[in-house]
């Protein structure tokens, strides 16, 4: 559901568990062909700011804005709009490589065709027919990857999308993360990899945890 004018807002939005501001009041806007990166060390809360992003939880405080109406008033439209990569990587051990893309329901009009050229594109194409539960953890979070190429989103929520990479696996998600910005789709990641993508790139740096 790619929308080339798509707008995020966040507005002083926080977020606490077990009486500890998790996420402290942040605000910060990104639209379509823009990046924004959140950086910091464990515990500072990256992972729980891209859940609240995705709508999965709902902030204590504040708000999030989407083409100017609050998520939570829209959220199966908004949640159609994007593509969550989880730091846990989201595949199934008990299918194939490329069952694993296939019979993703968020990823319901892919074709083998793309499949292929996904799994191609990050040099998983001699895995395609093999069980997803024997592949490296690499592999696995390539294959994640893979799904992300056949989505069309218009927001990409990226939790640590180069965790378990090598180099060479580092180097084809920046280049398919320039080729998003350049078609106008947004991104925000968080990582422990400086990154610099694009000109249309910012960073959100969250505070050592207390």
């Amino acid at each position: 559901m790619f929308d080339k004018k798509f707008k995020l807002e966040a507005n002083q939005i926080s977020y606490f568990r077990d009486n500890h501001k998790i996420v402290n009041a942040l605000s910060f806007k990104i639209q379509a062909g823009c990046l924004l990166q959140i950086v910091g060390p464990n515990g500072v809360g990256k992972t729980t700011l891209l859940r609240i992003l995705t709508g999965l939880l709902q902030p204590d405080e504040g708000t999030i804005y989407c083409d100017g109406a609050p998520i939570h008033q829209q959220l199966d439209d908004y949640q159609k709009k994007i593509f969550y990569l989880d730091h846990i990587i989201a595949v199934k051990p008990q299918l194939k490589a490329i069952e694993n893309i296939l019979y993703d329901s968020a990823l319901a009009l892919t074709s083998k065709d793309q499949a292929l050229a996904a799994l191609a594109r990050f040099n998983l194409e001699a895995c395609a027919e093999q069980l997803t539960g024997q592949l490296s953890r690499g592999q696995k979070q390539r294959l994640a990857l893979c799904k992300m190429l056949c989505s069309s989103a218009s927001l990409y929520l990226l939790d640590e999308p180069f965790t378990a990479l090598d180099d060479s696996g580092v180097a084809i998600t920046q280049q398919v993360l320039l080729e998003f910005l350049e078609k106008g789709r947004a991104i925000i990641l968080s990582s422990h990899r400086l990154l610099s993508l694009a000109h249309s790139m910012t960073t959100l740096a969250l505070g050592e945890s207390e």
